[in-house]
């Protein structure tokens, strides 16, 4: 808000003759109280949000609540608590509970609406709080939370038990990092005891803490100040403008035990924001921007008839608050004063904007202050409205309106000339096709009745149309195709060996639907008719056909033989002409016959093959078969465009390499990358840098930077002067700037044009410059006239400036008063009187008292029935029957309906009827039964047999024989088969045959039996397996003395691991069949050879490797012999054997991953390891620190 345009600043002398109630708040604010958090009980997680910043999770032990009430206000306190504890700057913490509760709660989220709720009563008036909770949430009805960035809770897990609910809630806490909080709490503490109010009444605490605000905020007009406008900013900065006022003074007067409220509005010059304040159980305005600190109070406590000349309207969220909170009509001071309601009223000088005129203005209403000249009281008149605009030309419109949004311009004004805001109205659906052609909505149509246009058939469907309501949009639909009447016909006639069909046909439309089998007459009468010779893949085949119906048969006579393969050479492959079996050759080069090729001419390689392949006689041949494969030219070895084999030249043929193309960036060069299709030769071509494409970047609500569009730099603005407003007698200098890059506009005072101050120099006190009024600089005022309570005194003060003197009368000191005594006593129709002496003069005054509060009753309160209107009853007066407030008719009341009862009964074909009547009135109302659900029984029905179908029978309504549901044929059932009697046995050389007749149609059906089993005897072992190779045995049949024999697997080798002792030296399977380890030496021997092999059960394996330990602690040993196939000693092989002088390795196998120095271990130490000669160089390496020749 402007300094200009701010609520009337004019500074009063201090008032007298004013009284004031000392009675103090009943609530005292604590500076804080024990948390109810048992943090220590905690269990603290640590975790991250979707913005990557860290926070913790606090999860709380369950608590127990024996009432709802209980547990709202215990959760809501713990959460209070937690915020106040701040135990970090992020964190959530998480309260389990039970409650026990009759209560219904029918969504978790009511009982979190209701914790929010108290918590929000509690910041709102201040109970339940201490100093430090309620600066913690710095709340006011502006930002709940000021001191928090995030708030929020809600409740999860919630399930209904036996006793009541449990559940958890849980709430985020974020508090705002731009100021320390207990620098913060400090500053407002300490502010709240330089008020020095303890025990004073709330007119003295709201008068300090008014005046506290004035005179420790600088106010600084919104047009140059970008801060957050908040209470905490003016505390912490020590400026602001109203807002930062209002809301400070709202969370400091908490802290004093205040009911203080903020609101906020339109004033009849600008935005502005003040205060609630409640004293002596009535409220008042307070606006702590313009308070004086003189003593003038025309802006403290003020009545509704200082807000009705002052504010326009007020926000939304504040409307309902003059009523909701009984705002005094009158001022404190008013209301209070000594004149007893007789005041002695002239109009002061209190700038209203339209005194000049005494009218009203297009946009300013007029209204008058006046000044009792006795108690120095103030009252406000309100003669009359604005005028209004009278519309003039557009000068712009900053939205247009559309189907759902009005839209905004402003208008010239031709009797002020201002401008001022005009909403543009609505306007209305443009529908084309069912979409809005203005705002592109597409409409939700409201069709009427349908029309049809061709009726559906089983085979085609209809259509019909239906027309919006709303838009005209004509919908065209289809209507489904009717249902076919469906006949079962015979399609394909049954035969011998093949079922016959039925199908369900459409007696209209001859549509086909489902189809069911006919059974086969009986048995095929097979006939040869034509006999395939053998070929050299298959045997004779026989044609067979049926005399009957016909069908034919192919079977394979296994009597017959293969024919014989006709074989033809190819390239590659021996192919038989009839049946296309191949013989693939192994092809072999024939070098002498290589023929290179080069850049110029083609070269050629000659194969011959080597395989042998056998024929259908199992005959053994051989391919003498040869081919030639050509070779293609090799490449050119292009250097610099000529080819160094042949000198041959060309021109590049340049493609581009996508996959090493480098696209360029705003800061750094791109390049392609081209390649020679001929010579693969490549060459770079550079592509430029494309240069910073600036937006401006908003960093903070005040704070701005160039970002690259495309790679997200940043750098501060490159500003440019544009143009200059040169400074006045007030205001300096203004320069406007544009940034170079993102033309981002800026704006700031020249230092280089400070404001010129006034030139007093005309006679009339006004500038030279400005014609502004001339401030005097007044000097100290000097007593000349002391002034008594009886008469008045005079003092002098002279302008530093211009030396113009004034003078003022001091007005007469006040009456030194003694005590007030009552000479009547009031009542709820009469007036009360007291009086009081002045102590020095004996003047006497008398105050009225006022009227005490009715005490009242209702009476002709009358209750409502569903016929007759009641009456809440009249609130009257027990003493003086004053009617205090009418009663009001009530809404009639609902109806006592009795039972339903049915007057018509539903049945399957009309609907029904039952009615209910009202108790009281006798009134009744209808409604109606749906039909029933037919009453059916199956009709027609009819079981099947082998012979003929059954049927399923209809579902027929017994009361209206409306056929529900139409019944299906049943196919016939299997036939009713005998026991099954053998014709002719089965053995094990022929197929026997077995016959069964059915019990219902005596038809009969045959069955061949599969030969028999034989009657093997036990398997007999003719050839025992081996390791090497595969055994056999053979059985016999007792029936057809039919032999078959079968063979025996080899024995399987040896499992890696098996041990085995040979020579008393134990080995071990390293792999099966194939190697061993030598393990454990013979401790007895004193001279031990490790072979190269050995054999064991028919198996030679090679002894591959010296275990660890395999000579450990032999103290016979003396000389050991290392076989050839030896690969591996492993460490620590020969361990412990003292007297080892000899080693020989005859092993060229050993390196020095599989073999060392550490083989040996506290051996003799002259031990001599002798090794083959072409191994000596890398063995002396290997076994380093022994002898080795």
């Amino acid at each position: 808000m402007k300094k200009s345009t701010m609520l009337a600043t004019a500074a009063f002398a201090v008032l007298l003759g004013l009284f004031i109630p000392s009675t103090s708040h009943a609530t005292e604010i604590k500076d804080t109280d024990p948390t109810t958090v048992q943090w220590d009980k905690a269990t603290r997680t640590d975790e991250t949000d979707d913005l990557d910043r860290a926070y913790q999770v606090y999860t709380l032990p369950s608590t127990n609540y024996d009432s709802y009430d209980d547990a709202v206000n215990g959760l809501a306190k713990s959460i209070v608590d937690a915020t106040a504890d701040r135990k970090a700057n992020y964190f959530w913490i998480r309260l389990p509970f039970n409650v026990t509760t009759d209560k219904v709660i029918s969504d978790k989220s009511d009982m979190s609406i209701e914790i929010k709720d108290k918590i929000d009563s509690w910041i709102r008036f201040g109970g339940n709080m201490t100093k430090r909770e309620i600066l913690s949430f710095s709340g006011s009805d502006w930002k709940k939370h000021e001191n928090l960035d995030s708030f929020y809770s809600s409740i999860f897990d919630w399930e209904k038990n036996d006793n009541g609910y449990s559940g958890t809630l849980s709430c985020e806490i974020r508090y705002q990092s731009k100021y320390d909080f207990t620098e913060y709490e400090t500053k407002c503490l300490n502010a709240i005891k330089e008020m020095n109010v303890d025990g004073k009444s709330d007119y003295d605490k709201a008068l300090a803490l008014c005046k506290w605000v004035k005179r420790h905020i600088k106010y600084k007009s919104s047009e140059v100040f970008l801060g957050d406008q908040s209470g905490m900013q003016g505390m912490m900065e020590g400026w602001g403008v109203c807002n930062a006022y209002a809301t400070l003074t709202c969370y400091l007067g908490r802290c004093l035990g205040l009911d203080i409220l903020y609101e906020s509005g339109e004033t009849w010059n600008d935005r502005h924001a003040w205060n609630l304040v409640k004293i002596d159980n009535e409220w008042y305005y307070t606006d702590p921007t313009n308070m004086d600190l003189d003593g003038d109070t025309q802006s403290f406590l003020q009545g509704n008839d200082w807000f009705k000349c002052e504010v326009s309207e007020v926000d939304d969220q504040f409307k309902d608050y003059k009523e909701k909170y009984s705002v005094s009509n009158i001022s404190h001071d008013n209301k209070h004063s000594s004149c007893n309601g007789e005041h002695n009223w002239i109009e002061a000088s209190i700038s209203n904007g339209t005194q000049n005129q005494k009218d009203s203005t297009c946009d300013l209403p007029y209204w008058l202050a006046f000044r009792c000249t006795k108690c120095n009281a103030v009252k406000w008149e309100y003669y009359k409205d604005p005028k209004g605009h009278t519309p003039g030309k557009v000068i712009r419109v900053d939205r247009e309106a559309n189907c759902y949004t009005e839209g905004l311009q402003v208008r010239e004004c031709t009797v002020c000339g201002k401008g001022y805001w005009e909403t543009i109205p609505m306007t209305q659906h443009h529908w084309v096709d069912g979409k809005c052609t203005i705002c592109g909505d597409e409409c939700t149509h409201t069709y009427g009745e349908k029309t049809i246009i061709t009726p559906a058939t089983c085979t085609t469907m209809g259509s019909y149309t239906k027309t919006c309501t709303t838009c005209g949009y004509v919908y065209k639909g289809q209507i489904p195709k009717t249902q076919h009447n469906y006949e079962w016909k015979v399609t394909t006639p049954a035969t011998c060996n093949s079922t016959g069909v039925e199908t369900k046909t459409c007696t209209n439309c001859g549509k086909t639907y489902g189809q069911r089998t006919i059974p086969a007459t009986g048995e095929h009468n097979w006939e040869t008719v034509e006999t395939i010779p053998a070929t050299c893949t298959s045997k004779e085949k026989q044609k067979q056909e049926c005399t009957v119906c016909h069908t034919t048969r192919t079977t394979i006579n296994e009597n017959s033989h293969y024919a014989d393969h006709t074989w033809t050479e190819g390239d590659g492959t021996v192919t038989c002409t009839k049946c296309g079996w191949e013989h693939t050759h192994r092809w072999v080069e024939d070098t002498s016959k290589t023929v290179p090729a080069t850049c110029t001419s083609e070269g050629s390689k000659t194969y011959y093959c080597t395989a042998d392949y056998k024929d259908y006689d199992q005959e053994l041949h051989k391919c003498h078969s040869t081919k030639t494969v050509t070779l293609a030219k090799t490449a050119h070895h292009w250097v610099n465009g000529v080819c160094t084999e042949c000198g041959a030249t060309h021109e590049h043929d340049w493609q581009e390499q996508t996959s090493l193309a480098k696209s360029p960036t705003c800061t750094e060069k791109g390049s392609k990358t081209y390649k020679c299709s001929k010579c693969g030769e490549t060459k770079v071509e550079e592509i430029p840098a494309t240069g910073h494409t600036w937006k401006i970047h908003q960093i903070a609500q005040n704070k701005s930077e160039c970002k690259c569009s495309v790679c997200g730099a940043t750098k501060a603005h490159d500003l440019k002067v544009v143009s200059k407003d040169p400074a006045t007698c007030t205001k300096k200098g203004i320069i406007h700037y544009v940034c170079k890059d993102c033309g981002k506009k800026v704006r700031d005072n020249d230092p280089d044009a400070p404001a010129l101050g006034h030139d007093w120099k005309n006679q009339d006190g006004t500038c030279s410059r400005c014609n502004a009024q001339h401030t005097h600089d007044w000097g100290e005022w000097k007593t000349t006239t002391p002034a008594d309570c009886t008469t008045e005194g005079e003092e002098v003060r002279q302008c530093n400036t211009c030396g113009f003197e004034e003078t003022k009368k001091l007005e007469k000191t006040a009456h030194q008063w003694g005590e007030w005594n009552i000479t009547t006593e009031p009542s709820c129709t009469t007036e009360g009187e007291e009086v009081r002496q002045c102590e020095n003069c004996q003047k006497t005054e008398t105050k009225k008292l006022e009227k005490t509060d009715h005490v009242t009753e209702i009476v002709g309160a009358k209750e409502s029935t569903c016929t007759t209107a009641g009456y809440s009853g009249d609130e009257v007066c027990k003493h003086c029957h004053e009617v205090i407030k009418m009663g009001h008719k009530l809404d009639l009341a609902q109806h006592q309906w009795g039972e339903w009862k049915t007057t018509t009964p539903a049945s399957c074909t009309h609907e029904g009827e039952e009615t209910r009547q009202c108790k009281n009135c006798k009134e009744t109302e209808s409604r109606t039964l749906a039909k029933t659900a037919h009453n059916t029984e199956i009709v027609g029905a009819k079981a099947p047999s082998c012979t003929t179908e059954g049927y399923t029978g209809d579902e027929v309504c017994k009361d209206c024989n409306v056929k529900v549901k139409e019944g299906h044929t049943l196919a016939k059932t299997a036939h009713n088969w005998g026991e099954w009697k053998t014709t002719t046995p089965a053995n094990c050389t022929t197929e026997g045959k077995e016959v069964r007749q059915c019990k219902v149609c005596q038809k009969t059906e045959s069955r061949t039996l599969a030969k028999t089993a034989h009657q093997w005897s036990t398997w007999k072992t003719t050839t025992n397996p081996s390791y090497a190779s595969e055994g056999e045995q053979t059985r016999q049949c007792s029936q057809c003395h039919q032999t078959e024999t079968r063979k025996l697997n080899k024995l399987p080798l040896p499992k890696a691991g098996t041990k085995y002792t040979v020579g008393g030296n134990q080995y071990t399977v390293l792999k099966a069949g194939l190697s061993v380890r030598f393990s454990k030496a013979n401790p007895k021997a004193k001279t031990v050879t490790i072979p190269n092999t050995i054999t064991v059960n028919g198996i030679s394996y090679k002894v591959a490797e010296v275990g660890a330990n395999a000579f450990k602690n032999n103290k016979k040993v003396k000389k050991v012999t290392i076989g050839a196939n030896v690969v591996k000693i492993a460490n620590k092989a020969f361990n412990k054997c003292p007297i080892l002088r000899n080693v020989i390795i005859k092993t060229t196998l050993l390196t020095k991953k599989t073999a060392s120095k550490k083989c040996f271990n506290k051996v003799h130490k002259k031990m001599v390891i002798k090794v083959p000669k072409k191994v000596k160089k890398s063995y002396v390496k290997i076994f380093k620190g022994f002898k080795v020749k």
